[in-house]
């Protein structure tokens, strides 16, 4: 591997881990908002969209597992594969 290619992966997986950092910490301000007493997030999409409080829980519950889902696949595992990559000699 090239010394041009080598920083241009270390560029891509510096890239991937801040993004995957960055995205936890949405999700950990999204689940925090979830369990904050009085479910600010249900109480908010219940008037506009007129759910019970079970089917907002599942909606919610639902996009966070995607979206943890998402963080794994566009960011965790092409960091892995970018950091093992650059390991190799």
């Amino acid at each position: 591997m090239t010394q041009k290619y080598r920083q241009v992966a270390e560029i891509f997986a510096s890239f991937a881990w801040r993004a995957l950092l960055l995205g936890y910490l949405i999700l950990v301000i999204w689940m925090g908002m979830m369990l904050w007493p009085g479910d600010v997030l249900c109480h908010f999409q219940q008037k506009l969209f007129d759910l019970t409080l079970h089917e907002c829980n599942i909606v919610l519950y639902g996009g966070i597992g995607l979206f943890k889902l998402l963080l794994i696949v566009c960011y965790l595992i092409p960091w892995l594969a970018l950091r093992w990559l650059l390991h190799r000699k």
